[in-house]
């Protein structure tokens, strides 16, 4: 329990920031050089827009990447900044979709294709010194169906095969740990499972899981457990130690539900959201008049927490969900249907 309670005051102090509207001209307490890349939606295409933080003003437009009708890129910004990989879901037909692997410079605009025959719904994940990325495809092994994950070097290179799965509901790439070992969640007949590429296990739920992500230090994932109860769909915080000390996924003793993870660097605990009316000052903190936010990621130096801010009582009663930027001091919402995919630098 001490290791989420530590953590909590990072709600109270980020995402219970500014109230009310946007506020014009710059984003007080962000870093002046900070951008967010965004992918601004439309039916067929989206628009990869860079929206500097510090300055007011129309966002700068990237590219426009085209997909099929009514699909949507995934994508995730290199470790250095420099550099969006996106799944673009632009093959198959629109209820059996295939997406390729692209690369797309921020600074130039430039596209590169690495791969075809992605899962259309899998979002990159980076290799941590920034020279490959992984994607998972959907294939056949020795006749049953299986889970690929590929490394593509962003160079153009073939890709390689960094694991295969069989006899799985799903396997997901999440993070590597501090010796750049991929670890990856496989949810199966045995419920939730990290696996690290060497074949050590740790076991996260008997059900289902989503929202991973590991600390700084590589030592402790934190995650929602997704199950099913009497009325609907419960959304509980997790995490689980990875030095081998806990055998099950670590109760967090928080009132309510919880949705979204962040972790915030040098934080000894992640970021949750709360439902509004969780017990507790700290809980409250993280939920708005109107409202609530699920925290997305925190911008490197921490000083800018990218939020879904949602509208309603509760994840269950919830109309309108906007993307926002809060620091705190202030917040911005970003009008439309706007997904966040990562942070850069001008």
């Amino acid at each position: 329990m001490a290791l989420i309670v530590a953590g909590l005051p990072i709600v109270a102090g980020i995402a219970g920031a500014q109230e009310g509207p946007a506020p014009e001209g710059p984003l007080a307490g962000a870093p002046p050089n900070l951008v967010a890349v965004l992918a601004a939606h439309s039916r067929d295409f989206d628009t990869v827009v860079a929206q500097s933080l510090a300055e007011g003003g129309e966002p700068r437009e990237v590219a426009r990447i085209a997909h099929l009708p009514d699909h949507a890129v995934r994508g995730a910004v290199s470790p250095d900044g420099r550099l969006l990989a996106l799944n673009v879901p632009n093959g198959g037909s629109p209820s059996r979709p295939r997406g390729s692997l692209q690369i797309l410079d921020l600074a130039t605009g430039a596209e590169t294709a690495l791969g075809e025959g992605l899962d259309a719904l899998g979002t990159p994940l980076w290799r941590p010194d920034g020279l490959a990325v992984i994607a998972r495809l959907n294939a056949a092994f020795e006749g049953a169906a299986a889970v690929e994950l590929v490394e593509f070097p962003v160079t153009g290179a073939p890709g390689g095969l960094r694991a295969r799965f069989t006899d799985v509901l799903g396997a997901y790439p999440v993070a590597f740990d501090p010796e750049g070992r991929l670890l990856v969640v496989l949810i199966d007949a045995r419920g939730s499972t990290l696996v690290r590429e060497d074949g050590v296990e740790w076991e996260l739920s008997a059900g289902v899981t989503r929202d991973w992500e590991l600390s700084p230090t590589g030592s402790t994932l934190a995650f929602i457990e997704d199950s099913t109860v009497e009325g609907g769909r419960r959304f509980q915080a997790r995490l689980k130690a990875l030095d081998g000390s806990v055998t099950a996924a670590a109760e967090v003793s928080l009132s309510g539900q919880q949705l979204g993870v962040a972790w915030r660097a040098g934080s000894p605990a992640p970021t949750f959201g709360f439902e509004p009316g969780a017990a507790g000052a700290s809980a409250q903190a993280s939920s708005r008049r109107d409202g609530f936010d699920v925290p997305l990621a925190f911008s490197p130096d921490g000083a800018v927490l990218a939020v879904e801010a949602w509208t309603g009582q509760s994840f269950a009663d919830h109309d309108e969900v906007r993307l926002a930027f809060v620091t705190a001091s202030g917040r911005r919402v970003i009008a439309g249907p706007v997904r966040f995919l990562g942070w850069s630098a001008r």
